[in-house]
């Protein structure tokens, strides 16, 4: 269910980047809802999805804001049922990972954390449409961060891209 609800954004996301070129200032922003904070280019739009489960919820925030039309960053926050994320937390994130990169080349992948949660870096390549994808998973109690950016593929990286990828700061 995790990889179908990352399938449907990462869809969302490919579908907003498109072909110009722009670098936007970074602006902190923080969000009671996931108690986080983070850097992002611009205001960013939230939509919130609500998928029922064997046993509960899965309520996911997500922040999406473009630079242009050639660069979407996104935060998903997403609060699960405490039955679903049994398992050794790499092997979770891992599947997530695998459920966003579906149709992809992943590029590399590695494990990485934020302040002792467990995390995972991904940068794919999405040949079809020309797209990169670069990201950061992490796992917080029975929630996952999930830090996103899509861009067209022979576009210089954006500075912007790992300011935002680093920037996560959960709040207490």
């Amino acid at each position: 269910m995790r990889a179908f609800v990352l399938g449907v954004m990462l869809s969302l996301a490919m579908a907003w980047a498109s072909s110009s070129q722009a670098l936007a200032q970074l602006q902190s922003f923080s969000f009671q809802d996931c108690r986080c904070s983070l850097s992002l280019p611009g205001q960013p739009a939230l939509n919130v999805l609500r998928t029922p489960v064997e046993g509960g919820v899965i309520v996911t925030h997500q922040y999406s804001t473009e630079v242009g039309n050639d660069e979407v960053y996104m935060l998903m926050y997403s609060v699960y049922p405490s039955n679903l994320l049994r398992g050794a937390p790499q092997t979770l994130l891992k599947g997530g990972i695998a459920g966003a990169t579906k149709g992809m080349t992943v590029l590399w992948e590695k494990e990485i954390d934020l302040l002792g949660f467990p995390g995972r870096a991904v940068r794919a390549r999405q040949e079809q449409k020309g797209l990169v994808f670069e990201a950061r998973f992490y796992l917080v109690e029975n929630s996952t961060y999930q830090m996103i950016t899509v861009s067209r593929e022979g576009r210089p990286d954006s500075p912007n891209r790992q300011v935002f990828l680093q920037s996560l700061k959960i709040l207490k």
